[in-house]
């Protein structure tokens, strides 16, 4: 989990679908999705799903732009390497 600098939301990644049920990285998947939580409300709203793979950093680890407006995540690619990702944070204002 982390949270954005004003403390209005925090981005959250999951240990496999956040849509089916599982316990810990039971029924995982190799999945992680990466959730945008508002702090006042506690709505959840999805962002991304991310191929996660078990050495770190291949494990999202999610952040917000220091403006909020993107968030960035690590994900692992079919060939076994990392990369980050990019997601507009729908709730931020975009100029």
């Amino acid at each position: 989990m982390n949270a954005s600098r004003s403390g209005r939301w925090a981005v959250i990644d999951t240990s496999g679908p956040h849509d089916l049920p599982g316990r810990g990285w039971e029924n995982a998947q190799g999945i992680s999705d990466i959730l945008l939580l508002d702090m006042a409300t506690g709505e959840q709203r999805f962002l991304a799903r991310s191929r996660l793979d078990s050495h770190h950093p291949f494990h999202p680890h999610p952040t917000f732009s220091p403006d909020e407006t993107s968030i960035f995540f690590n994900e692992a690619t079919l060939q076994g390497r990392g990369r980050v990702m990019q997601v507009k944070n729908p709730e931020a204002n975009h100029e």
